[in-house]
């Protein structure tokens, strides 16, 4: 699926987020389903963590994460809630194939709900380039809490 479909089947990435720029990190949705979601990013040199044109591979932890807070907002969107604030409160098996990713590259991250609902859960995430070899894989456990339920 190309830029341009992705683009007219699902909302942008922001707005599935409650980050703001620049941390917003992943490009697009290119498929959303009942377990999970696929997104794109290409590393660009403005990006954040981005040092001597590459990032190291530790980053695309946060990568996976977002990918699982945009399956969440998909999810609440679909519910007509609002987007809910996301927490990486775990890592298991971080497997990264790689030390560190160059600016220009292109990324597919997919991220796969293994159990849990709106509040908790676990994801299986990989992270490939576009058009080659994984780049990391992990497991992630998440929480989601509206605003509103946080302490002040």
């Amino acid at each position: 699926m190309n830029a341009r479909t992705a683009d007219t089947l699902y909302p942008p990435v922001a707005s599935l987020l409650p980050h703001a720029a620049p941390m917003v990190l992943l490009d697009d949705v290119l498929e959303y389903r009942p377990e999970g979601v696929t997104c794109r990013l290409t590393l660009r040199a403005e990006a954040p963590f981005v040092d001597q044109g590459q990032v190291n591979a530790v980053v695309t932890l946060e990568y996976m994460a977002q990918a699982a807070g945009v399956f969440a907002g998909l999810e609440a969107r679909a519910l007509d809630n609002g987007v809910p604030w996301g927490f990486l409160i775990g890592c298991a098996e971080l497997v990264l194939e790689v030390d560190a990713i160059l600016v220009g590259a292109c990324l597919v991250v997919e991220a796969t709900r293994v159990w849990g609902d709106a509040n908790l859960g676990q994801f299986e995430c990989r992270i490939s380039y576009e058009d080659g070899p994984e780049v990391a894989r992990a497991t992630i456990s998440v929480a989601a809490a509206n605003p509103s339920e946080l302490p002040a």
